[in-house]
């Protein structure tokens, strides 16, 4: 795995740049908020990479501070969430920017980033605030989930994770869950739901 690389500015473009390292060009990926904080051509410049190997792909994601590059790896733990949603984001929000609207559970403003939907949205706030330790809040004001709801939640998680279920199953498992209405929510009904939808239950 490449961790960083150094080199000269070669290319520069929307999508990707070329780094020239002793004669070498290396391709890297960036989002459109790296492109904007590039110098000009032919000076040089290190990238903190991310070797992303996928059947018989390999690219190279790069970025200038290590928060941003942790944040992009963090970003692909999340199932459903590739390079190229975690590279939009980037493009939208840097890393501080990213974490704040996940403290705030500001679905609209994270759903301002291509190809996030409501849906997705929730789910990164769910998993990235586990992620990145973020505090709960008292109130919530802009997910239509209830914050005890939101605790069950995590406390059912971790009760299938226990079970032996990986995160990317039990996300999945627990996509649809109805979290309105009338129903008294608790952890046997987010357990009974989940088994329901994993393979083999």
């Amino acid at each position: 795995m490449i961790g960083f690389i150094k080199g000269k500015l070669a290319i520069k473009s929307t999508e990707y740049v070329l780094v020239d390292v002793n004669g070498v060009g290396y391709q890297i990926f960036i989002s459109l908020k790296t492109l904007l904080s590039l110098p000009k051509v032919g000076n040089e410049i290190i990238f903190y990479t991310y070797t992303y190997l996928r059947d018989d792909s390999l690219r190279l994601y790069g970025f200038l501070n290590k928060e941003d590059k942790k944040m992009f790896e963090n970003l692909l733990q999340i199932s459903g969430i590739g390079p190229k949603v975690a590279l939009a984001v980037h493009s939208v929000f840097n890393s501080n920017e990213f974490k704040e609207a996940i403290l705030n559970q500001d679905v609209d403003l994270i759903r301002t980033i291509p190809g996030v939907g409501k849906k997705t949205a929730l789910r990164l706030i769910l998993e990235l605030r586990e992620k990145l330790e973020l505090p709960e809040l008292e109130k919530i004001t802009k997910v239509e989930i209830p914050d005890k709801v939101l605790v069950i939640m995590k406390e059912a998680k971790q009760a299938l994770r226990n079970l032996g279920f990986k995160p990317s199953e039990i996300n999945e498992s627990l996509e649809g869950f109805p979290t309105e209405g009338e129903q008294v929510i608790t952890i046997e009904k987010f357990i009974r739901y989940a088994l329901k939808n994993l393979r083999g239950y």
